[in-house]
């Protein structure tokens, strides 16, 4: 187990977007992460503040953490100077998006070899095309096993690994013949604890994956 761990842990970091945020104007902030601002006006400015409903101050331009209710409301961020607004800017606030679920280590497609499906060892969360690096950990799944003969089996997973906790996950992964379909549904991830996850530490319900066996 602490084999196929350590490979899960390469894995999972090889899947995330290692991109960090470029220091770029950007039009919409985001619940959950740190939000990277640059603007040179602001940095020339002598404090900021941010309002969104009411006024209160940012701890860092380049660290902004927003709160749960600012979903959906615009963001203005007031840079000072000798008392006064030197340069103000608006912001729309939006939740992530939503990850997307991964079998891992095989391959993304959504159909597979037996072969290279019944080394599959459990499934993980990434965030594509997302500029911050957000850390998720697999809560729980339901793996539907629909064989071209036979009965279908229903098993609820807990954590990303196929058959941790003593499940029974695992033999009907390692069970794929040609025709069979694996369906995985109510998935849910939730975002690690940093980075913005201690004011909304978010629980996401992925959308149901289907892996046919070719």
């Amino acid at each position: 187990m602490k084999g196929n761990t350590l490979l899960l842990l390469l894995l999972i970091l090889s899947f995330l977007s290692t991109a960090q945020t470029k220091l770029q104007p950007t039009k919409k902030l985001y619940l959950g992460v740190s939000n990277w601002i640059y603007n040179k006006k602001f940095a020339a400015t002598d404090s900021i503040t941010v309002s969104i409903g009411k006024t209160k101050k940012a701890d860092t331009l380049y660290r902004l953490l927003l709160p749960v209710d600012a979903a959906g409301k615009q963001c203005i961020i007031n840079g000072w100077n000798n008392g006064k607004i030197s340069v103000k800017k608006s912001y729309k606030v939006e939740h992530m998006p939503l990850p997307t679920a991964v079998i891992v280590p095989s391959n993304w497609s959504t159909t597979q070899s037996a072969e290279d499906f019944s080394k599959s060892i459990g499934v993980v969360a990434i965030l594509g095309n997302f500029n911050y690096l957000v850390s998720l950990e697999t809560l729980s799944y339901t793996v539907t096993y629909k064989p071209k003969t036979g009965k279908k089996q229903v098993i609820k997973n807990k954590g990303t690994l196929f058959g941790a906790y003593g499940q029974s996950v695992k033999p009907l992964i390692q069970k794929a013949t040609l025709g069979d379909k694996y369906i995985f549904t109510e998935i849910r991830v939730k975002q690690r604890a940093g980075d913005g996850a201690e004011i909304d530490p978010a629980i996401f319900k992925l959308r149901k994956m289907v892996i046919t066996i070719k």
